[in-house]
């Protein structure tokens, strides 16, 4: 690579021309996208001095949108502190990390680059990246699916430490799927929902990042195949407007409203059960909350083992309008501060999750509806639970020959049904790709799989 100093590799007045040119035509190109909300010149380092003041006054003419100096916590000597961080995590964390970090990558400030590691894709993924002999156990073959880089990232053994200390050691590549999925959901929800409930300390996080330029195990929502992993519903659901969450550092129920308009008369019903299904706590709170607020309802009973958390806000109509469901263990997520990298903060001990292995099967119900909307398919799909909590639901929309379509639009996906609780979930696919929908097959962690005939 290219020598660098202090402020990079641009060193001479013919590079510094070539980039102010270049910085021109991309702010031209892209100023007419209102989801750009700034203009960064640079990342891990500042630009010289000379041409950072080139930079700002080019900006100064043809954009308004705020410029920052660098992605990272540094002070310039031409446009002072850039008043971001850039400090991780990119490993594995517990999703109570976010809550309780306060001199790193938690929800404090703005985060321009920060994930809580892996995410293991569908099965269907992982069959085209690892040779059929090398599926089980996870081998070094998985490794070469990482990244490249020599002091981290470069295996799965953090995360992987995480699922057998969290649910317990997995015999098949099945089972780690399942555990994998739960580890990865809660890990990016936790993550994405920590600075909406302390909103009040932060400013803003970019999730590194969106999707994977070959078959990796690392840093996606959706894969390189175009099959959104289970942290891609976690982000979805984590980044409702309006939306009631679990708290992970103080155990506190939030209501977060990052609507523009004040929101009054909503009800919040917050439900704890039991592993095996059991009532342990019950209450509905009536509350109205300003715009762009988070505002504490409750602190939640300490649970004993592990529980369920189930939250559910209802409008003024008694209209259900945002829900969310929890796994909570009473033995919290320990880390290792003084062992903090830029890469990571290591665990010290896990939430326990094993008591999860052994819950009461149950049985749901399926059935769905066709409508035909334009030019996409709606494929209206309805849950309806029997006797014991149902958890962790998977749907997927497959063609003849087993392969998951896509892509297709799930409003909600990896649900979970409170005994004989009843869910609506919509899928919306293009008539294109819907020609070829054969099949619906829903699994999950204690239910039989289904599969449905949907020509």
């Amino acid at each position: 690579g290219k020598p660098c100093d202090d402020f990079g590799g641009i060193q001479t007045e013919a590079e510094m021309n070539l980039m102010v040119e270049s910085l021109d035509n991309q702010v031209k190109w892209l100023r007419a996208h209102p989801s750009v909300i700034s203009w960064f010149v640079g990342s891990d380092k500042l630009p010289k001095p000379e041409l950072e003041t080139r930079y700002k006054k080019l900006l100064s003419v043809i954009d308004n949108r705020p410029y920052v100096a660098a992605a990272a916590n540094i002070k310039s000597t031409i446009s002072g502190t850039t008043g971001v961080k850039m400090n991780g995590p990119y490993e594995y964390e517990g999703p109570n990390y976010w809550y309780i970090d306060k001199e790193h990558g938690g929800a404090f400030g703005f985060n321009t680059e920060t994930g809580p590691g892996p995410q293991i894709p569908a099965k269907e993924t992982i069959l085209k990246m690892i040779p059929q002999d090398k599926l089980w156990p996870i081998n070094d073959m998985y490794s070469y699916h990482c990244t490249t880089a020599q002091e981290a990232f470069n295996k799965l053994d953090v995360f992987n430490e995480a699922v057998a200390s969290r649910f317990g050691k997995s015999d098949n590549l099945d089972d780690y799927i399942l555990k994998s999925n739960a580890v990865q959901y809660e890990a990016m929800r936790g993550m994405f929902e920590a600075f909406h409930v302390n909103q009040s300390k932060t400013t803003g996080i970019v999730q590194w990042m969106m999707n994977s330029a070959w078959p990796s195990f690392y840093w996606h929502l959706y894969d390189y195949y175009l099959l959104p992993t289970s942290a891609y519903y976690a982000a979805k659901k984590a980044n409702e407007p309006l939306q009631l969450m679990y708290n992970y550092g103080d155990h506190g129920i939030y209501i977060v409203n990052e609507l523009n308009a004040d929101q009054k008369k909503l009800k919040s019903r917050i439900q704890l059960w039991s592993v095996d299904g059991k009532s342990l706590f019950a209450k509905e709170v009536d509350t109205d909350v300003a715009s762009l607020m988070s505002t504490k309802l409750i602190d939640l009973p300490k649970i004993n083992g592990v529980g369920f958390l189930s939250l559910e806000l209802f409008n003024s109509e008694n209209k259900s309008v945002a829900d969310n469901f929890y796994w909570l263990s009473g033995k919290e997520d320990e880390y290792h501060w003084d062992k903090t990298t830029w890469a990571y903060t290591p665990m010290k001990s896990y939430a326990d999750f094993k008591a999860l292995n052994t819950m009461p099967r149950t049985d749901v119900k399926v059935t769905l509806d066709k409508i035909d909307d334009s030019e996409n398919l709606i494929i209206d799909v309805t849950l309806k639970n029997s006797n014991a909590i149902a958890f962790f639901l998977n749907l997927d929309l497959k063609s003849a020959n087993g392969e998951i379509l896509r892509p297709v639009f799930w409003s909600d996906n990896y649900v979970s049904l409170l005994p004989n609780e009843t869910k609506h979930l919509k899928c919306s696919v293009s008539k294109k790709i819907a020609q070829n929908a054969a099949s619906l097959e829903i699994s999950g962690w204690n239910i039989p799989a289904l599969k449905i005939d949907v020509k």
